[in-house]
């Protein structure tokens, strides 16, 4: 945050990506009012800039004015929908605050005005799951893999689709590159082992059940 300051307040005229991350700097370090200040200044300067948005959203929510984020982020969602953080923002404010449905709701929304985002469908699916929906998770994560498949936590996410799903072969292709360290993550050798018990390898999935 400090170093960002210092080169903020030596320009006399600061870029507006510069600016962008001074408001992201003070936002992660838990300085909401200043983060809601400079996301102001921005907009003064460009109305429609999508970072500033959500981050005067994600501020607003931090200093603990939830009503005031959702109805910033829904105002959002509206004015600029090509946007996908926007929706992902929404949606994880109205998750954070114990309401699942509408941030389920939001995500469908999102994906149908942003369909090819692989975050966005990666949050969607995520849900998904955590609604025991693998059915309907594995469509959003399936197509955010085949978009960009370096994402550890969707190809998990994917993996455990397939399992619940009995796809045994292709949650294994995707749990494959965990083999050499997954006693780094239980939740990990307990899906590798619960996979390759379905797959008749027992001998090998019991040393690695000792980690889940």
């Amino acid at each position: 945050y400090e170093t960002i300051q210092k080169i903020i307040k030596s320009e006399p005229s600061p870029s507006l990506d510069d600016l962008t991350l001074f408001a992201e700097s003070a936002l992660r370090t838990d300085r909401a009012d200043m983060a809601v200040s400079i996301a102001q200044n921005i907009l003064k300067q460009s109305p429609h800039h999508a970072k500033a948005l959500v981050l005067l959203g994600e501020s607003f929510w931090q200093k603990g004015e939830t009503v005031k984020a959702i109805q910033h982020m829904e105002a959002v969602v509206e004015s600029i929908p090509e946007e996908a953080d926007t929706w992902m923002t929404l949606a994880s404010i109205w998750q954070e605050n114990g309401q699942s449905e509408r941030a389920l709701d939001v995500l469908q929304k999102g994906a149908v005005a942003v369909p090819n985002h692989p975050g966005l469908l990666r949050d969607l699916g995520k849900l998904l799951m955590e609604k025991q929906s693998p059915s309907d998770a594995i469509t959003y994560l399936q197509k955010a893999y085949e978009i960009h498949n370096q994402d550890p936590e969707g190809n998990f996410n994917l993996a455990r689709a397939s399992y619940q799903l009995g796809r045994y072969e292709q949650a294994w292709s995707l749990l494959t590159p965990y083999l050499d360290h997954f006693e780094q993550d239980a939740s990990i050798a307990k899906l590798l082992g619960h996979v390759m018990l379905a797959m008749d390898k027992d001998q090998e999935a019991k040393p690695i059940l000792l980690f889940a």
